[in-house]
């Protein structure tokens, strides 16, 4: 009796590891189903000359009237920054919606920035330093392309200073 319990606990035992096993093959052949780009971000000053230790992030593109949906939603869900997660107000308390980052990164001294698996859609790109600037610009990610795009940061007016202009 010993050893027919025993025969049997091993093969439930046995089971449970190659279900275990298929199902970790299932996930990761799930994951390779998501398209992806990269893109090579070079940041420069109004001067032409590089900006190193830039923040450069890519946001989801966000319809500007309300009721209208993102051109891009399928973004993968936690893949480099929780795109697609339904936060999209990340503790801002202006009201206003923003979406939460896809990638992020910084350059490097040669104002250089490479984001890497970046799911494929529509995406706003932006860069900022303190004290130097911030640029946008819309970018589109294709499968398995490498995007090059140089953004060239531009001073602006503080909020406050603003607010108190258009008083």
């Amino acid at each position: 009796m010993r050893k027919v319990l025993s025969f049997m606990a091993m093969a439930i035992v046995c089971a449970g590891v190659l279900s275990l096993s298929a199902s970790t093959r299932a996930d990761d052949s799930a994951k390779e189903t998501v398209k992806k780009g990269t893109i090579k971000v070079t940041v420069e000053g109004e001067d032409g000359k590089p900006v190193q230790d830039a923040n450069v992030t890519i946001t989801v593109r966000q319809a500007r009237r309300q009721g209208q949906q993102p051109q891009q939603q399928n973004a993968a869900p936690g893949d480099n920054g929780n795109a697609g997660n339904g936060n999209n107000n990340n503790g801002n308390q202006t009201g206003r919606r923003r979406n939460p980052p896809v990638a992020k990164g910084m350059t490097d001294a040669k104002g250089v920035c490479t984001l890497t698996d970046v799911p494929v859609g529509d995406y706003n790109l932006s860069a900022r330093k303190a004290d130097v600037g911030t640029a946008r610009k819309r970018v589109k990610i294709k499968e398995g392309e490498n995007e090059e795009v140089t953004l060239t940061l531009k001073k602006t007016a503080p909020r406050r200073q603003q607010n108190a202009n258009q008083q």
